[in-house]
């Protein structure tokens, strides 16, 4: 197993019994494969598109909230009912975030499954938009998985193992061929629990469209 480097913190309460893939808010960021010199804002127009033409089915699209001037922040958003999607430059990094504001229906696999769905639903939409001249292209074997509830997944080895290997054996079923698939813990002590999950051979990863079929 990873060393929980960064995990544990003794100021903080013993870790729930509960599972920590229980919560409410998790959610998902996809990188982008290359540097996007037009930057967040390039999309703003698009996810106004999306809105006046339902482009998510099965979801209802409210609003656009503009960050693009905070400094390695949260870009630009698109909210929506269920969920909020960005493109977003936290620690540097341009990616398609996907968060979930309420929670889904079905138990744990079946809540994946259906946000992992709408994560690469979204990247498909963002690489294949004419504006974008195929300029912004994501890459699927490397990515992060937040749970946004410090009471149910606190940063504790013990959450650690109990995530990695429900994540485990769902990613297996989405990447199914993968020589290797590693779940590490990433972020500081004050961030809330996150995983970095990197598959490999990259070369090997399917497409959103393969994954979205799985």
């Amino acid at each position: 197993m990873p060393a929980m480097v960064g995990f544990w913190n003794d100021r903080m309460s013993p870790p729930s019994a509960q599972n920590p893939l229980d919560a409410r808010r998790f959610g998902i960021k996809f990188f982008a494969d290359q540097p996007f010199e037009a930057g967040p804002r390039a999309v703003v127009p698009i996810f106004h598109g999306w809105i006046q033409r339902h482009a998510l089915d099965g979801e209802l699209l409210i609003d656009i909230a503009d960050y693009a001037h905070v400094h390695h922040g949260p870009g630009v958003l698109l909210l929506s009912h269920e969920a909020q999607y960005g493109l977003d430059q936290s620690d540097g990094r341009l990616g398609l975030r996907y968060s979930r504001r309420r929670k889904g229906e079905g138990n744990v696999p079946t809540r994946l499954s259906a946000a992992f769905r709408a994560a690469l639903r979204a990247c498909r939409l963002l690489q294949e938009e004419p504006a974008l001249a195929g300029k912004l292209r994501f890459r699927f074997d490397e990515f992060e998985f937040h749970v946004y509830d410090r009471l149910l997944a606190p940063r504790s080895p013990e959450a650690f193992e109990a995530v990695q290997e429900e994540m485990s054996r769902f990613l297996a079923g989405l990447y199914e061929g993968a020589e290797r698939i590693d779940v590490q813990p990433a972020g500081g002590p004050k961030d809330p629990f996150a995983l970095r999950i990197q598959v490999s051979p990259s070369s090997a990863v399917p497409s959103a469209d393969v994954l979205l079929s799985r």
